[in-house]
C-alpha cells in the first residue's frame, strides 16, 4: 500500500502546493500596493519593502494554509472520482476511510505547521511589522506630503495648506489618526512642525494654537500638551502647544512586544492568562488563546468536509465549480463564526466553550456525518457493482456445457 498512498499524496499535495502559492501571492500583493507609498518614502524603499513583506508572510500562511490544504484534497479526491479511478480502488476492496489516510497524515503536518506558526511566529512578525510601520510614517509623510492634498499612510491623514522648502515645517495643519481599536482623534493648528523620531520613537509633529477633537476611546490626553486653555465641549480641547504621535494615534515610543493579546505567544498567553496588564485584560487573553487552538484543531475536520463535496458529481466543470464554491463559502462562514464568538468572549458575554468551542465541534460533526454517509453510499455501490459481476459469471459458467450437449443429441 506504500505505492497508493504515495499516488494519493500526490494527488493531493500539487493542488495544496499551488492554491497555498496562489493564495501567498494574491494576498503579499494586496498588501503590497499599501505598502509602496510607505517604502518609497524611506531610505533604501526595496529593503524597507521586502523586509515588511517578509514580516507579514506568518500572517498570510495562517490564512491560507488551512485553505489551501481544504482545495488540496477537494481537487485531489475530485480528479480520483472524475476518472474513475476511485471507483477502481473501492471495487477492488480499499475502503474510503483507507484512503483518507494520507490525507489525515498531510493535516497532521499542517496542524503542526499552525501552531508554530500561529503560536509563536505571528507573535513576533506582527510586533516587528507595527513597529516598522511605526517608525517610518513620520519619514514618508515628509517624503509625498504635498501642499493643500490630504495624505494617508497607515491610519494617519495629514492635510498643510503650506510646507516649508526643507518640508518640516507647515501651516494651517489638519491632522487626523485613527489606531486598530477603532479610537480617533483630529486635529487643526495653525503651525506644524515634523520631527522625525530617533531609536524606536515614532515620527511626530509639534502642533500650535490649535483645537483637539477626539472620539470614544481616544483621550484628550493622547499627546503632550503645554498651556492648555480647558476643554470647550465634550470631546474637544483647544491648545496653544501639542506634540502628536504620527502612528495610529499612539504614544511617541513604541511600547514593548506584549501590549496587544496578538503579540503574545501560546505560551505568554496561558500563563498570563489569570494576570491581565494595563494593555491586555484577562477575557482578552483567554478569547485569544482558545480561538488559536480552535483554529489549529479545525484542521483535522477540513478533510472530512472536503471529500464528500469532490464526490457530489463526475461533471468536468458545473460539478467542479459547485463543491469548490460550497467549500470555500462553508470555510469563510466557519472563520468569521469564530470572530463573532471570539468577540463574545472577549466582550465576556460568552464562556470560551460556547463561543469557540461549540462551533469547532458543530463543524467536525457535520463533516464528519457528511463524509460517513459518502463513505457508506460508496461501499453499497461496490458491493452491489461486485455482486452483479458475480452473478454474470455464475449464469455463463453452466450454458457450455447445455450447448455441448444439445450439440451431442443433435449429430
Amino acid at each position: 500500500m506504500k505505492t497508493l498512498d504515495r499516488y494519493l499524496l500526490s494527488e493531493t499535495l500539487r493542488p495544496f502546493a499551488v492554491t497555498l502559492l496562489l493564495a501567498l501571492l494574491v494576498l503579499l500583493v494586496e498588501r503590497l500596493l499599501r505598502l509602496l507609498d510607505l517604502a518609497l518614502g524611506t531610505e533604501g524603499p526595496l529593503q524597507v519593502l521586502v523586509q515588511m513583506l517578509t514580516y507579514l508572510v506568518p500572517h498570510y500562511i495562517g490564512l491560507a494554509l488551512p485553505f489551501g490544504f481544504f482545495l488540496g484534497v477537494l481537487i485531489g479526491f475530485r480528479r480520483l472520482h472524475r476518472d474513475s479511478e476511485l471507483d477502481a480502488l473501492l471495487g477492488s476492496g480499499v475502503s474510503l476511510h483507507r484512503l483518507l489516510r494520507p490525507s489525515m497524515a498531510v493535516a497532521l503536518c499542517v496542524a503542526a505547521v499552525s501552531v508554530v506558526t500561529l503560536g509563536y511566529l505571528q507573535p513576533y512578525s506582527r510586533y516587528a511589522y507595527k513597529s516598522m510601520v511605526h517608525t517610518a510614517t513620520g519619514t514618508v509623510i515628509q517624503a509625498i506630503l504635498e501642499p493643500g492634498t490630504f495624505t494617508s499612510v497607515e491610519g494617519t491623514t495629514l492635510l498643510a495648506e503650506e510646507i516649508s522648502t526643507d518640508r518640516r515645517q507647515f501651516r494651517g495643519v489638519f491632522l487626523y489618526t485613527q489606531n486598530d481599536d477603532g479610537a480617533w482623534s483630529a486635529v487643526t493648528a495653525e503651525e506644524g512642525l515634523l520631527v522625525v523620531g530617533q531609536e524606536g520613537r515614532a515620527p511626530a509633529v509639534v502642533l500650535r494654537n490649535g483645537v483637539l477633537l477626539h472620539g470614544p476611546g481616544a483621550a484628550p490626553g493622547s499627546g503632550q500638551d503645554e498651556g492648555e486653555a480647558g476643554p470647550v465641549e465634550k470631546g474637544t480641547l483647544r491648545f496653544e502647544s501639542r506634540t502628536a504621535s504620527l502612528a495610529d494615534g499612539s504614544s511617541t515610543l513604541y511600547p514593548p512586544r506584549g501590549s496587544h493579546e496578538r503579540e503574545m505567544t501560546l505560551t505568554e498567553l496561558w500563563q498570563q492568562r489569570h494576570v491581565p496588564n494595563a494593555e491586555v485584560g484577562s477575557a482578552d487573553m483567554v478569547a485569544e488563546f482558545h480561538g488559536r487552538i480552535v483554529r489549529i484543531l479545525s484542521v483535522f475536520a477540513l478533510p472530512f468536509l472536503a471529500v464528500p463535496l469532490a464526490l457530489g458529481t463526475r461533471n468536468r466543470g458545473r460539478g467542479r465549480l459547485v463543491g469548490i464554491a460550497i467549500g470555500v463559502v462553508a470555510l469563510v462562514g466557519y472563520h468569521e463564526v469564530l470572530n463573532f464568538g471570539e468577540n463574545l468572549v472577549e466582550s465576556e458575554e460568552a464562556h470560551p466553550f460556547l463561543g469557540l468551542w461549540l462551533p469547532f465541534l458543530v463543524f467536525l460533526t457535520v463533516s464528519l456525518i457528511a463524509f460517513l454517509r459518502v463513505a457508506q453510499r460508496l461501499s453499497l455501490g461496490s458491493v452491489l457493482a461486485w455482486s452483479g459481476r458475480a452473478a454474470a459469471q455464475t449464469a455463463e459458467t453452466p450454458e457450455a456445457p447445455v450447448r455441448e450437449e444439445a450439440r451431442r443429441c443433435a449429430s
